[in-house]
C-alpha cells in the first residue's frame, strides 16, 4: 500500500467508479454449487485480492500472473518532456528536464504494478459457452444473480470493516488489451487503474465487472471469507450445468 511522506495511507484519486444499477446491466457470478449453497444458507462469501489472483494456486481461468499489472509498450520518434508528463505510467519510468526531448525511443512490455485491492469478480452477461468453459476448467456448475448490488456490496463492506479497514470504491467494468504486444503508454485506457485492466484478450467476451475495495492499512492483505446471512436475500439462482 502506498504511503504519504508522513507514513499515512495515500487516498485513492483515480477514476470515479459509479454503481450502474440500470436494468441493462446484470451482476452474475459463476461458482461451484457448494459455494452457492453456503452463501444461501450461511451468507458465506469469499472476497479475493489482486495479488492473490496472481498466484498459480488457482485454476487456469482464475489465476492470472498479470492481475493488477499493466504491460506497457511503445515506439516513438520523439518524446518531449511535456508528453512524458502527460502519461502517468511513462513519467514513472523516465524523467527529462523541462523543454528537453528524446528521439527514437522504444519500450517493450514494461510492467507497471498497481496497488493491492480486495476484489469480487462477476460477469455482466450470461452465455452457456462461457459457463461450459467454467464448468470444464473450474467446476463452476452454478451461476447466480445479485439483484440488489448496491445493498449487497455495502453489507459486504460493513463486514470487511469488522476485520480490516476498507473503502468501497464501487463496481467497475474491466477493459481488455493485447498482453502479447503490450498497451501503448498513450492509450486512453492507460488512465484507468490497474484493477480495471486485463491483458487477457481471450476472455474479453466475458464482460467482467468487479467490486473493488481499497484497504486503509499498510499491512499486506489476504483473501477474506465473511459470513452475513443478510446477503442471501439479495441473490438468486440463475442457471446450472
Amino acid at each position: 500500500m502506498r504511503k504519504t511522506a508522513h507514513g499515512k495511507i495515500a487516498p485513492y484519486h483515480g477514476v470515479i467508479i459509479p454503481y450502474n444499477t440500470g436494468s441493462q446491466l446484470k451482476y452474475l457470478k459463476y461458482t461451484e454449487k457448494k459455494h452457492f449453497d453456503s452463501l444461501i444458507e450461511n451468507g458465506s462469501i469469499k472476497i479475493g485480492t489482486l495479488k492473490n489472483y496472481r498466484s498459480s494456486e488457482h485454476g487456469t481461468m482464475v489465476s492470472d500472473s498479470m492481475e493488477g499489472v499493466k504491460s506497457l509498450a511503445g515506439t516513438y520518434k520523439e518524446l518531449t518532456s511535456s508528453g512524458i508528463k502527460a502519461s502517468q505510467s511513462l513519467s514513472s519510468f523516465i524523467h527529462i528536464g523541462e523543454g528537453g526531448s528524446l528521439r527514437d525511443v522504444s519500450f517493450s512490455r514494461m510492467k507497471f504494478y498497481g496497488e493491492n485491492y480486495f476484489i469480487f469478480s462477476m460477469s455482466s452477461i450470461y452465455r452457456e459457452t462461457d459457463h461450459k468453459a467454467w464448468k470444464e476448467k473450474e467446476n463452476y456448475d452454478i451461476c447466480y444473480r445479485i439483484n440488489a448490488p448496491r445493498t449487497f456490496f455495502e453489507k459486504i463492506t460493513q463486514k470487511l470493516n469488522e476485520l480490516v479497514p476498507v473503502k468501497l470504491l464501487g463496481v467497475c467494468k474491466i477493459h481488455y488489451y493485447n498482453e502479447n504486444t503490450g498497451m501503448d503508454f498513450f492509450d486512453p485506457k492507460n488512465s484507468y487503474p490497474a484493477f480495471m485492466l486485463k491483458g487477457c484478450t481471450g476472455f474479453a467476451e466475458q464482460k467482467e465487472i468487479r467490486a473493488v475495495w481499497q484497504p486503509n492499512t499498510l499491512k499486506d492483505i489476504e483473501p477474506i471469507i465473511i459470513n452475513d446471512t443478510r446477503l442471501s436475500t439479495h441473490v438468486e439462482y440463475h442457471r446450472s450445468l
